[in-house]
């Protein structure tokens, strides 16, 4: 078996998917409390605290994304970037064991 090893921002899903790939039930215990949160109304007080940006507001010049191509283990290739992103990486390894590190 191949080893997983999860790599993600918090809330992206690793618990989920390590719990899918085990067989185990899967719990939404964060989803749940969050989606309670959410559907919870606003006062009107909270409302007018949140920011409006105008399109004056927005530069028309684009930030460069600069990447670094780079090797884990030897041979893995792996891009690195600073930008922020909800994408999940998996790299398998030699058993089936999850391991996710945020």
């Amino acid at each position: 078996m191949k080893k997983i090893i999860l790599i993600g921002n918090v809330a992206c899903g690793k618990t989920t998917i390590c719990q899918y790939l085990n067989h185990m039930e899967i719990k939404y215990k964060k989803t749940q409390a969050l989606e309670a949160y959410q559907s919870e109304p606003e006062s009107e007080e909270n409302l007018e605290k949140i920011p409006v940006l105008k399109r004056e507001d927005i530069s028309r010049e684009i930030e460069p994304i600069i990447n670094e191509e780079m090797t884990l283990a030897g041979d893995v290739p792996w891009l690195k970037h600073s930008v922020k992103t909800f994408i999940l990486n998996l790299l398998f390894k030699k058993n089936n064991s999850c391991y996710h590190q945020s």
